[in-house]
């Protein structure tokens, strides 16, 4: 059986000023669902991936450049508005990239959280 992913989970040192952010900039709210500590995002219905804050006690870092040959796991996450998304990004004065196209998968951008991850963003083409 070839795995899945089921969990993205995402190190941060202040669950308050993370949900802030998620909430305000991707739109993903806090579940009532608790699992071993983690704060649980809610998902599109249907969705094979659950997203989830996981607080970190002690200080960590996290590479400056985000490729794949640099280590971690990059988290890309389909939105529709994307260039609304990262005017809200910048509007809250995180970092951003600028929107690449990339044929044929659609429009790509990242955006940094308060903490120093990285979440690559896609929007698809229209057909």
């Amino acid at each position: 059986m070839t795995p899945k992913v089921v969990q993205i989970d995402i190190p941060v040192s202040n669950l308050e000023v993370a949900l802030s952010f998620y909430e305000s900039v991707l739109s993903l709210k806090a579940s009532p669902a608790e699992i071993y500590g983690r704060v649980i995002l809610e998902v599109t219905e249907g969705s094979q991936v659950g997203i989830a804050l996981v607080l970190c006690e002690k200080e960590f870092s996290l590479p400056q450049e985000s490729s794949p040959s640099s280590p971690g796991i990059a988290v890309y996450l389909e939105v529709e508005h994307l260039n609304e998304i990262l005017s809200q990004c910048r509007s809250l004065g995180r970092s951003c990239s600028e929107t690449q196209k990339n044929p044929p998968y659609g429009l790509l951008a990242w955006i940094e959280d308060p903490f120093g991850n990285r979440i690559h963003l896609c929007q698809p083409f229209k057909a």
